[in-house]
């Protein structure tokens, strides 16, 4: 596996990686849950909170939410 990594900003704006991991523009991106706040009312929680979930907590709640589909 390659990956090419690019510095922040220089594909997207950091508050429209959601977006460009959603349609496709881009294959991954590593951002803070708080920029998502927008489009998911709750993701600030997980970017404030001191201790916070655990990586796989953190995938289960993104991936089983209730009426929230991301991919």
């Amino acid at each position: 596996m390659e990956f090419e990594h690019f510095n922040p900003g220089e594909l997207v704006p950091a508050l429209e990686m959601l977006d460009a991991v959603s349609n496709g523009s881009v294959d991954a991106a590593y951002s803070t849950s708080g920029y998502w706040q927008g489009k998911m009312p709750a993701a600030g929680l997980f970017a404030a909170v001191p201790f916070g979930p655990e990586p796989g907590e953190m995938l289960a709640w993104m991936l089983y939410d209730d009426g929230m589909t991301l991919f």
